[in-house]
């Protein structure tokens, strides 16, 4: 890395913007690059192992339809050890809309007309840009203050390096 050197006038400033423009379309054509050999890697993998992935699926599908023909395997169990692995069935519950066209916002309104607020969600938060309008003595009333802070910027315009 080179020293640090001060920079002495705007001119300077302004060849260091155009120094810095050159080093990040430097680094996006070699990410670019390496990138598009990535996905041409990824896509030669995808290709080669296809049949293994075949394969896959079909012996899948294929213990699954073993394990529901033979669910007195099971012993009741949710699941069976084998030595090679473990086959087994995962009960999950999910909720789902019971009409078709019903929304869940018509949902909330009925749960809120039934009085059920125990089952809706409510998130509550400060809005913070209307507290940035009101007086510096009434956001203190309620533990609250202003504080501004500046953060130095650099944007290199890209387009005067091509």
């Amino acid at each position: 890395m080179a020293d640090f050197v001060k920079i002495e006038n705007l001119n300077e400033a302004d060849a260091v913007l155009a120094r810095m423009a050159e080093a990040q379309r430097e680094i996006a054509l070699v990410e670019n690059a390496l990138n598009e050999q990535i996905d041409r890697l990824k896509s030669e993998a995808q290709q080669r192992t296809i049949d293994h992935r075949n394969i896959l699926t079909m012996e899948e599908l294929r213990l699954k339809a073993y394990s529901k023909d033979n669910r007195k395997e099971f012993k009741g169990l949710q699941s069976l050890d084998l030595a090679h692995g473990t086959l087994g069935f995962r009960r999950s519950t999910a909720l789902s809309l019971a009409a078709k066209g019903d929304t869940w916002e018509e949902i909330i309104a009925r749960l809120e007309e039934g009085g059920h607020d125990e089952v809706i969600r409510r998130t509550k938060e400060a809005d913070k840009d209307a507290l940035k309008k009101w007086p510096e003595d009434r956001l203190q009333s309620f533990g609250l203050k202003l504080k501004e802070t500046e953060k130095f910027v650099v944007e290199v315009k890209q387009e005067k390096v091509l």
